[in-house]
């Protein structure tokens, strides 16, 4: 199932007053931090940081309701999930990024057009919030594909707003940890 968020721990211990990473465990005022991501700043995500767990929360939630309304087929849930205030870029699978609201909405048209019925899930999910804006990394299954997925969203009128999409298909049979020596590109 999904994570919760990341968080960072001080020098000292206060996880709320600076941004070394830490691994999996507990800021010092009760609240679960998860995996920071290592070149990342980011501000803490306790209960006295700057991020409450409960954003994070919300930032998977409107990540499920990406990956509903793609399965359902839904244009209308799709269009109302993306920003229509901050830029915006998409890359399916195969395709160019597109950066114009207009041509990745068009481009949502087309593929859902194509979608109802077929099975389309997320797992694995990680939100990682940061401020106002939040990314989520996950795995998606369309059909019998395998893809990897950064979902990213920002804040817009009390909302989580999509700003950015992009899934890669997955060389091998889905692997946790990454590929193995044999399936390197570079």
């Amino acid at each position: 199932m999904a994570s919760a968020g990341r968080g960072m721990l001080g020098p000292a211990g206060n996880c709320c007053q600076s941004f070394a990473p830490i691994n999996w465990g507990e800021c010092p005022h009760g609240v679960e931090m998860l995996r920071s991501v290592p070149s990342l700043v980011a501000p803490m995500v306790c209960g006295e940081g700057e991020v409450p767990m409960t954003e994070t929360k919300k930032v998977l939630a409107a990540n499920d309701a990406f990956y509903r309304a793609f399965g359902a087929g839904d244009y209308a849930a799709m269009d109302g999930l993306w920003s229509r205030q901050a830029p915006v870029a998409c890359t399916h699978p195969g395709w160019t990024a597109l950066t114009e609201r207009a041509r990745i909405m068009e481009s949502w048209r087309s593929i859902l057009s194509d979608v109802p019925g077929s099975s389309v899930s997320c797992f694995d999910a990680e939100a990682h919030v940061v401020g106002a804006t939040a990314f989520v990394t996950c795995n998606e299954a369309v059909g019998h594909n395998m893809l990897a997925a950064t979902n990213v969203f920002v804040r817009e009128d009390g909302e989580w707003r999509m700003v950015h999409h992009h899934a890669s298909p997955v060389a091998r049979a889905y692997v946790k940890g990454g590929p193995t020596r044999d399936d390197r590109i570079h």
